[in-house]
């Protein structure tokens, strides 16, 4: 039974890497299944010369999506290993995607990351990986479930931008903790 397992496993791994690499795949998969493509009609000024930051990248698909889109500059950051692992590997090929192994904070050094109560796998696992957390108080996090993320301070990420054209910003509960630097700056 666990080598069937492992082989679909694989298969699955294989297909992702597919839809990855196809662009007209991942904008028909994008607009056809995720029924998202009514909310990043925001996007739709951005041009080549633009700067995009996604705070919360999880595995991509927004920057991914822009990136098709508008051929933009995109700064990714992801606190999760194994989603930056994804990440990584993903975009290893693409000059404009810059990504970052940091959870966004208001400070420099290094924190518990909360993985979440569906995540019983270990933090390697991509299985449920969104929704983990800095944020101790969030109610799907596993407080026994956690790792040590490196923390970047927002003033730091954001002091190396002229102009940033859209923040996206996803980051599990976090976001009252940067949003006061980020409206000064």
């Amino acid at each position: 039974m666990k080598f069937i397992i492992n082989i679909l496993k694989r298969i699955r791994r294989e297909i992702l890497n597919f839809l990855f690499k196809s662009k007209f795949l991942r904008i028909y998969f994008f607009y056809i299944f995720s029924n998202k493509f009514t909310e990043y009609k925001i996007f739709s000024d951005l041009n080549e010369k633009d700067i995009f930051i996604d705070f919360g990248a999880h595995l991509g698909f927004v920057s991914q999506y822009v990136h098709d889109k508008f051929n933009c500059k995109i700064y990714a950051f992801e606190a999760n290993p194994a989603c930056f692992k994804v990440l990584r590997e993903r975009f290893k090929n693409n000059k404009n995607i810059k990504v970052f192994n940091y959870a966004v904070s208001n400070k420099d050094g290094h924190s518990n990351f909360y993985l979440t109560k569906r995540n019983k796998i270990n933090e390697n696992s991509i299985l449920h990986a969104g929704g983990g957390s800095l944020d101790i108080t969030k109610n799907n996090i596993n407080r026994n479930n956690k790792i040590t993320v490196k923390t970047k301070n927002v003033k730091k990420i954001l002091s190396k931008f002229k102009k940033i054209s859209i923040l996206k910003m996803d980051i599990e509960g976090w976001e009252y903790i940067v949003l006061p630097e980020i409206l000064k700056n």
